[in-house]
């Protein structure tokens, strides 16, 4: 009864995006039809799935040095990126159309007040209409809103705090449940991964659980899971110290803390630094990527211990390919290879679709 479920893995799609140095980051759009890549060469690329082929439709200098990050608006809020990079700088992208019927993506705002590179971007669920949180290395996380979602042109700065006290942010996560306060997930230069809740009576974001694993290792990216048909929480985080984690947060009401935390699963069959993970659409399995160049799957079996049902090995990348946002320089120059992009598509493939049976997925 506790096996677990096997699939069977296939690559759906590989293409050269033609980016002059590594590729940082991969996102996909809500009904996973638009992809946008940011590199070490500055550019964000659009590509739109056409005829069953990946398309470049836009391509463009986004900032002055490496971008970092690039994630999209909910499509309620049209045609929306954000990108963050190294030269401090959050912007917010909008794709219009002339009267011709020629589409562009225009730069609709800035957002300048991180004192240090931006390491992570995150746009809130959409019941909480068009927010944005920005997580950078002056271990403050700020959070913006739109003052008019007709014209994406003025951003109000809601609140700031300091996640990261002598340290510096590295991701951050939002909580989708529509149930709960707005709450974060924070991961920094520390082990710890903070959660912060926010308060509509004080305005204010306030620390409410902590994280603790039994290692001395930063976080490279966490990853909260949705809560269709669960009552707690589950919240994966990718570490320096080579090894996946995924906690349980359980609500409770006759204790001084809000959640009994839990640290349910310690993966480390990585056996190298981890750099991503990410969830499928209905919190049931956890995709995650490392220097080893493969993509794991894990899903929790009948007893709810988590395991691997599948390893997606890729074409061995150079170490560090995946370069961690840095604190003081950039880093060295590296060329890009397809398999990184492919390492990528495969992880996000999981958030994008509606289920387990995402292209290139198939449950046996």
């Amino acid at each position: 009864a506790g096996k677990q479920a096997d699939m069977s893995l296939e690559l759906s799609h590989e293409f050269h995006t033609a980016h002059e140095d590594v590729i940082n980051d991969i996102a996909s759009d809500f009904y996973g039809t638009r992809l946008a890549t940011c590199s070490l060469d500055s550019k964000i690329k659009v590509w739109d799935l056409v005829a069953g082929e990946w398309v470049l439709s836009s391509e463009w200098a986004a900032h002055s040095g490496s971008v970092w990050r690039v994630t999209w608006a909910h499509p309620e809020f049209g045609q929306v990126l954000a990108s963050c990079g190294f030269d401090r700088r959050v912007h917010i992208w909008e794709e219009t159309e002339t009267a011709g019927g020629k589409k562009s993506w225009t730069r609709m705002c800035s957002l300048v007040d991180a004192k240090d590179s931006v390491a992570d971007i995150k746009f809130a669920p959409p019941h909480a209409g068009l927010q944005l949180a920005i997580a950078s290395a002056d271990g403050y996380v700020r959070t913006y809103e739109a003052t008019d979602i007709m014209s994406l042109s003025q951003w109000s700065l809601l609140a700031e705090f300091e996640s990261a006290k002598g340290g510096s942010c590295s991701c951050l996560s939002w909580s989708t449940s529509p149930f709960d306060p707005l709450m974060l997930a924070v991961g920094s230069s520390e082990p710890a991964v903070k959660i912060w809740e926010f308060s509509t009576t004080t305005h204010k974001w306030n620390p409410i659980e902590t994280l603790s694993p039994n290692t001395d290792s930063g976080v490279n990216d966490v990853a909260w899971a949705p809560t269709i048909g669960r009552n707690f929480h589950l919240i994966a985080t990718a570490s320096k110290d080579n090894k996946v984690r995924i906690w349980e947060l359980r609500p409770q009401t006759d204790h001084a803390s809000k959640f009994h935390v839990v640290e349910a699963a310690v993966l480390a069959d990585h056996q190298c630094e981890v750099w991503r993970v990410e969830w499928n659409a209905t919190g049931t399995t956890l995709a995650s990527s490392g220097d080893d160049g493969s993509v794991l799957l894990w899903r929790a079996d009948l007893a709810g211990k988590w395991g691997p049902v599948r390893c997606l090995p890729m074409d061995q990348p150079e170490a560090g390919l995946v370069h961690e946002p840095p604190q003081a320089q950039q880093p060295q120059q590296v060329q890009p290879t397809v398999a990184q992009l492919r390492t990528s598509l495969a992880a996000m493939s999981l958030a994008v679709m509606p289920a387990v049976s995402a292209t290139g997925l198939v449950p046996l």
